[in-house]
C-alpha cells in the first residue's frame, strides 16, 4: 500500500456500499466490505426494486454494468405503473388507451438481491467479509479507527469507516443520536411464486410491472417482474406493537391470510382479497420507518454514512436503491478525484493531511440536500398513498412524472 493511500471499511453489502467498493476497485484504492449475513441469500430481503434511468441506472452505466444489467437482472416491461381503488377499479391502467393511458416510467422493477449479485460480481470475492457483524467502533489516538466483530475477529488502522449497514446502521451512533421513527403504517409480505399455479383470473389482473390499490386506511401494493414472481403487500394502518408481535398465528398460514382479509379487508372487493388469500408463502410481517426529513449531522473525519444508514425513507417515492446507489458512487468519485489531487500515490498528505476528510464532506455537501428533496417528496406521497380521495390524487400525480 502506498504511503498516502486510505484504508477503508464499508460496513454493510447493501447497493450503497457495493457502489462504493466497484468505484474504488476500478480506481485501484484498497478497501474491505464487512457484512454481517453469512452470504447473500441467508435472510429473506423483500421484493423488487425500481431502479430509475436517471439515477440509479446512470450509476450502473458510468460502472460498466448496463450491459450485464440489461440481459441478466430486469425484465423488459416491468416499469409500468397501474392505479386503483378498493373496489378495483383502475383509474390509471398501462393497457388502456385512450387520456388515462400511462405507458409506463423509466424505472423497471430489478430483484434487489440479483442487483447485489451484479454488483458483487464486479468486485473481487476476497474483498467481502461475510459473517462479520460489527461489534464495536473505536477511535485510536492517531486518528485512524478500529472494529471487532461478533465473531471474534478484529481489523485495525482504517483512515474512513462508511456506514452501509442499513435503517439500524451501527456507525450512525459515531455521527448522531437519531435513530428511526416509525410511521403508523405495517404490512404483512407474501408473494405468489409458482406463476404456473396461480389463477388466470390473478394472472389477468396482474399482468406486469407495480399495482396501487389506494384507501385512505389501507393500501394493497402488488409487483410482478415478469414471470418470475408476483410480490404482494398489504399495508394497514396499526401501532409499531403489531407487526412486531402480530395478533396472528404466521405459522397457520392459510387460516391467517383469511383472518387477516377478514378483519382488516372488509370492505374491499373479492378479486383483491383474492390476491391476499391465494399467496402461496408464508406473511412477513414489516414496518415502515424514516429519518427525519433533512436529517444530517456535523461532519467528523474519518467516519460518514450512504444509503439508508443516512436517509431512511419509506418506498412511497420508489428511490431507495437509486439514492443508495448515487451515495455510493459519489463518495467513490470524489475520494479518487481529490486523492488525484494530492498525488496520493507518493505522499502522505491526502490521508493525514485532510485531503480525505475534505473528499467525504464534498460528498455529505452534495449528499444531504439530495436527501432532503427525495424525502419531502415521499413523505408527500405517503400522505397521498392515504388521503381521502388516494387513488385519483396518486392517479393525477403520477401522471405528472416531475412532480412525482
Amino acid at each position: 500500500m502506498a504511503v498516502g493511500t486510505p484504508k477503508i471499511a464499508i460496513i454493510g453489502s447493501g447497493v450503497s456500499g457495493l457502489a462504493l467498493a466497484c468505484f474504488l476497485h476500478q480506481n485501484g484504492i484498497p478497501y474491505i466490505v464487512y457484512e454481517a449475513e453469512e452470504h447473500l441469500t441467508s435472510r429473506k430481503q423483500g421484493g423488487p426494486v425500481n431502479v430509475h434511468y436517471e439515477t440509479g441506472e446512470r450509476v450502473l452505466r458510468a460502472l460498466g454494468l448496463f450491459e450485464k444489467y440489461k440481459t441478466s437482472t430486469y425484465t423488459s416491461g416491468c416499469e409500468v405503473n397501474s392505479i386503483g381503488d378498493r373496489h378495483g377499479k383502475l383509474l390509471l391502467h398501462h393497457s388502456e388507451d385512450g387520456g388515462n393511458s400511462y405507458p409506463g416510467s423509466d424505472a423497471p422493477l430489478v430483484d434487489r438481491v440479483e442487483l447485489r449479485r451484479l454488483l458483487l460480481g464486479a468486485i473481487p470475492a476476497n474483498t467481502v467479509h461475510w459473517g462479520s457483524k460489527v461489534k464495536t467502533i473505536m477511535v485510536v489516538e492517531d486518528n485512524t479507527y478500529d472494529l471487532t466483530f461478533s465473531n471474534g475477529s478484529s481489523a485495525t488502522g482504517f483512515h474512513l469507516i462508511v456506514g452501509a449497514d442499513g435503517a439500524w446502521s451501527k456507525v450512525r451512533s459515531l455521527l448522531t443520536d437519531v435513530t428511526p421513527t416509525y410511521t403508523g403504517l405495517a404490512y404483512l409480505e407474501t408473494e405468489i411464486q409458482d406463476l404456473q399455479k396461480a389463477s388466470t383470473e390473478i394472472l389477468g389482473l396482474i399482468q406486469r410491472g407495480s399495482y396501487y390499490y389506494l384507501d385512505p386506511g389501507n393500501n394493497l401494493v402488488v409487483q410482478r417482474d415478469g414471470d418470475r414472481t408476483i410480490w404482494i403487500y398489504p399495508i394497514v394502518t396499526k401501532p409499531e406493537e403489531w407487526f412486531k408481535n402480530p395478533p396472528l398465528d404466521l405459522k397457520d398460514v392459510a387460516e391467517t391470510k383469511k383472518r387477516f382479509v377478514e378483519e382488516d379487508w372488509k370492505d374491499w372487493s373479492d378479486e383483491l382479497k383474492n390476491i391476499i388469500i391465494n399467496s402461496d408463502t408464508e406473511f412477513t410481517p414489516r414496518g415502515f420507518y424514516t429519518l427525519p426529513i433533512g436529517h444530517k449531522w456535523e461532519h467528523r473525519a474519518g467516519v460518514t454514512l450512504v444509503g439508508d444508514a443516512a436517509h431512511l425513507m419509506t418506498p412511497h417515492g420508489g428511490m431507495g436503491a437509486n439514492l443508495a446507489l448515487m451515495d455510493g458512487y459519489d463518495l467513490g468519485e470524489v475520494i479518487v478525484q481529490t486523492a488525484r489531487q494530492y498525488h496520493w500515490e507518493t505522499g502522505a498528505k491526502f490521508v493525514h493531511g485532510g485531503g480525505l476528510s475534505r473528499a467525504v464532506k464534498r460528498y455529505e455537501d452534495t449528499m444531504f440536500p439530495r436527501a432532503e428533496l427525495y424525502a419531502t417528496r415521499t413523505a408527500r406521497n405517503r400522505g397521498f398513498f392515504h388521503s381521502e380521495n388516494a387513488a385519483a390524487t396518486f392517479a393525477g400525480l403520477t401522471k405528472d412524472k416531475e412532480s412525482f
